[in-house]
């Protein structure tokens, strides 16, 4: 029987958003271009957030990341820009990377060790096993007792299924979940369903009473409240707020220390907080479909909204969105016809635009309508 000489106890199966291991970057810490190879499949989408390991750290002023799938061609050379506003890395540090569609955020402050036990675990003797001269060797006494557990007890559970929240959707802003054998510690995740959604302002998420933290989102580098919207329509004209959904379902991640949060809905003023949640990716919080208009709502307090009204005066009036966005949105529009028709191709204009509707005129002997989008926080 072959010895067991060593046990590497370290777990790669983090899953975070479809990668199950950690990617190396072994360029130079002085080399400002840092190039990794992921696995095959694995596409750049906004959103995506993976572990990374800088074997020799970084100490470059500007770097910038490229990743290359397995037998493919590498992905965009895009930026890399710390959290914690340093861009030093440390060598052989596993640190949580997000990618937001135009550069790589690094959480300077969400990192993980892993630590190897070495020695035999079995303790079992030649006698025990009569199978002759089997060696038994315990555990080294040098061994870390400290490792840093980052694979939850249950996670594979949590993530698969997702804890369910039975909190009010009105009545607090404090969530509570319990999760079987869970314990806080920075870069802990979580996979949390909320049966009845959420219509108050900056809500917290406490797991197992370990505590209320505020629940966050990622939007330019920077960590957000998750936004209220006024005006939410279900489809029966009803108005109220909505911050997200009945049954929406978030995987959130605990950072630890303090963090500046700012209020989207409040010109952007920040606040400090102890320890937040942070929504990974940017799901589709809210919607609503119709065939008069219609809306999306993430997480990350992006807000599409769009219609297809059939206008027949010849003269200006008010398109109401759904929902009230938070600031001025982008609109865009363009005229319905019903055939190829030079007089029908310039017959419209919208002005007035505001956060919870614009005007628009139709100066025509034909008018049918527009299809418009709105677009913003």
């Amino acid at each position: 029987m072959a010895d067991v000489n060593s046990v590497n106890v370290s777990n790669t199966d983090y899953v975070m958003s479809g990668i199950n291991t950690i990617i190396s970057c072994t360029t130079a810490s002085a080399t400002a271009t840092k190039t990794a190879t992921v696995p095959k499949g694995f596409t750049l989408d906004s959103g995506v957030s993976f572990l990374i390991k800088f074997t020799n750290g970084n100490t470059a002023t500007s770097p910038t990341l490229t990743l290359t799938p397995e037998g493919g061609s590498a992905l965009t050379n895009k930026s890399l820009v710390g959290t914690s506003g340093s861009n030093t890395l440390t060598a052989n540090v596993i640190y949580t990377c997000y990618y937001n569609g135009t550069s790589f955020s690094i959480d300077n402050n969400c990192t993980y060790h892993i630590n190897t036990i070495t020695g035999n675990p079995h303790h079992v003797t030649a006698t025990d096993v009569s199978l002759g001269n089997v060696a038994n060797k315990s555990l080294d006494a040098t061994a870390s007792t400290t490792s840093t557990n980052y694979v939850q007890n249950n996670v594979a559970t949590s993530i698969a299924n997702g804890v369910v929240c039975n909190t009010s959707a009105s009545i607090t802003n404090a969530k509570v979940v319990n999760l079987t054998g869970f314990t806080l510690f920075n870069g802990a995740t979580v996979r949390v369903s909320f049966q009845n959604g959420n219509t108050l302002a900056k809500p917290t998420l406490n797991v197992n009473s370990t505590g209320a933290k505020t629940i966050v989102v990622l939007r330019n580098n920077k960590f957000y409240f998750p936004a209220v919207h006024t005006g939410y329509w279900d489809g029966a004209t009803t108005t109220s707020t909505r911050m997200w959904d009945n049954y929406v379902t978030f995987e959130l991640m605990y950072l630890s220390g303090s963090k500046t949060v700012y209020d989207s809905s409040n010109n952007d003023s920040a606040s400090s907080v102890d320890g937040v949640w942070l929504i990974m990716g940017n799901p589709v919080v809210n919607s609503y479909f119709s065939t008069d208009s219609s809306y999306t709502v993430y997480a990350n307090g992006l807000i599409e909204q769009w219609g297809s009204p059939t206008i027949t005066q010849d003269s200006g009036i008010e398109i109401t969105y759904p929902l009230t966005f938070n600031k001025t949105p982008t609109v865009v529009a363009t005229p319905k016809t019903a055939s190829l028709d030079r007089e029908q191709r310039y017959m419209f204009q919208i002005y007035n635009i505001l956060s919870n509707k614009f005007t628009v005129y139709m100066n025509t002997s034909k008018p049918n309508g527009i299809t418009w989008d709105a677009i913003g926080y």
